[in-house]
């Protein structure tokens, strides 16, 4: 059973790279508590610390029913909520009803035995559903990232002070609603976002940065045009895929010493129309927020084609003149919360 996590891969079993020490006869497996003592250490940490979806996976393994069985002994009131996807046994063709009842039977009392475990059966009709209930499940999981695009060198009318309050109250209400948050660490936007975002993620004790916060500064010091350009696209792309809201907040830069738009925020922009992600640009902020603002109200049934009302309505707001930024975080909240139920 192949498990992904932080980047690396374990495989229980073994690897076909070295076949001498795979698991595979019953000494193997009676003495595998003894011969992979770290492994098992490992798989029952992240067991305890993250959700687990188990495919085309039997439960029929006895080391990993012993670390399961570990777990609830030390954890007996509160296990993390793991889920696993069957197919529905349904009656094959030319099979007895007497067959197929045994077989409706056996999976029933399986699906309810896993839920001493904690996991919860996801059961499925055809096995291409897979393909659809992971794509979905996608979708779901990337909208809880918020990917936040801006940068200031002139700060407008709202001046430096009110906005970096702003984007730290924003950033500190998302974690508050249990947000994760990536940034590539926009000038005159990024260090207000991260102490936000800190700040809040510390405030509780459940809370992780590792898990709430992404930050990616751009590399700088390329100075091959090209080079530079490919490199950067490829650096947002990566990015953006991460989530599946982007708020796009200002976006001017200073070159030789005048302000003009920042079109690292316009790229932004598209990668992330690109990606699929719903894009809410703070028109009151001006500058390319505020032309990215026309531009997704101006064809809001485009960029909402679901929900396009009441979206409509929702995003009205963040295009309004305001003397005080931070009115603008109860609308921002408001709309993310409806789109993340969507």
């Amino acid at each position: 059973m192949p498990l992904r996590a932080a980047g690396a891969v374990y495989k229980m079993h073994g690897d076909i790279e070295h076949p001498t020490e795979a698991i595979l006869s019953k000494d193997d497996y009676e003495r595998y508590s003894l011969t992979h003592g770290p492994f098992i250490t490992a798989l029952s940490g992240d067991l305890v610390e993250k959700t687990f979806l188990f495919l085309g996976f039997s439960f029929t393994d006895p080391n990993l029913d012993f670390v399961l069985s570990r777990i609830r002994a030390r954890f007996e009131k509160h296990h993390r909520q793991h889920f696993c996807v069957m197919k529905r046994r349904t009656r094959g063709k030319g099979e007895s009803k007497a067959n197929f009842e045994y077989a409706e039977t056996k999976q029933k009392l399986v699906t309810q035995d896993l839920l001493r475990f904690n996991i919860k059966t996801i059961f499925i009709e055809d096995y291409d559903d897979v393909t659809r209930l992971l794509a979905d499940m996608d979708r779901r999981f990337r909208r809880r990232t918020v990917f936040i695009s801006g940068s200031a060198a002139d700060y407008g009318a709202w001046g430096q002070s009110a906005t970096e309050e702003f984007m730290s109250k924003l950033a500190a209400e998302l974690i508050n609603k249990n947000l994760r948050i990536t940034s590539g660490f926009g000038l005159g936007i990024g260090s207000a976002v991260v102490k936000g975002a800190v700040q809040q993620i510390y405030s509780t004790s459940h809370r992780s940065i590792d898990e709430q916060l992404v930050l990616r500064p751009f590399p700088i010091g390329i100075s091959d045009e090209t080079v530079r350009a490919q490199t950067y696209k490829r650096y947002r792309d990566e990015l953006v895929a991460q989530a599946g809201i982007a708020i796009f907040v200002m976006g001017n830069k200073s070159v030789d010493g005048k302000i003009v738009s920042a079109d690292g925020v316009r790229l932004e922009f598209e990668a992330a129309k690109a990606h699929g992600l719903h894009l809410i640009p703070i028109g009151s902020s001006a500058w390319v927020a505020e032309e990215l603002w026309k531009e997704v109200t101006g064809k809001i049934e485009s960029y909402f084609p679901k929900d396009t009302s009441k979206i409509s309505a929702l995003m009205r707001p963040l295009g309004k003149v305001v003397k005080n930024p931070n009115d603008l975080i109860a609308p921002i909240i408001k709309l993310i919360e409806h789109l993340t139920r969507g």
